[in-house]
């Protein structure tokens, strides 16, 4: 997976365009949606005073767009968790551990657990981060993603 324009520095923390993007105690999760080539989109939003734990930060919504997924799985595990808990992200792993079948030597994981037992493993191409200046803002070329 090449990520094109973030990194991700720690466990809940991705950096890009100068500015840090904490996932966990400055923003909710969204949701996950999978566009019809199969881009898989995850939307995380972020509140109006001190977004993303960044006090210079100006964009409230930021999509992360993964491309030419291989592997996309999504587990529930805790169901005695009140479903609002997957709204807050737990960890971001990146993990290089191979699945059954061969992939190329650029693939691996990433992975998202969140506190209400939900967690995301996603192996693509190529993953980027989107921002946006409005929580609901969609992009010119039609709304995708």
């Amino acid at each position: 997976m090449i990520f094109q324009n973030f990194t991700v520095d720690s466990e809940i923390h991705l950096r890009a365009f100068d500015s840090g993007w904490d996932l966990h105690s400055f923003a909710k999760f969204r949701g996950v949606r999978v566009l019809p080539d199969g881009t898989t989109v995850l939307t995380w939003v972020a509140p109006d005073e001190h977004p993303w734990g960044d006090h210079d930060a100006t964009y409230r919504r930021c999509d992360l767009c993964f491309e030419q997924i291989t592997i996309l799985d999504i587990t529930k595990k805790n169901l005695d968790v009140p479903l609002s808990e997957n709204q807050t992200l737990s960890e971001i792993a990146v993990d290089d551990r191979r699945p059954m079948r061969p992939l190329s030597s650029a693939d691996f994981f990433l992975t998202f657990w969140f506190l209400g037992g939900l967690t995301i493993r996603i192996a693509a191409a190529v993953a980027r981060l989107q921002p946006f200046h409005d929580r609901d803002q969609r992009e010119a070329s039609g709304g995708n993603p």
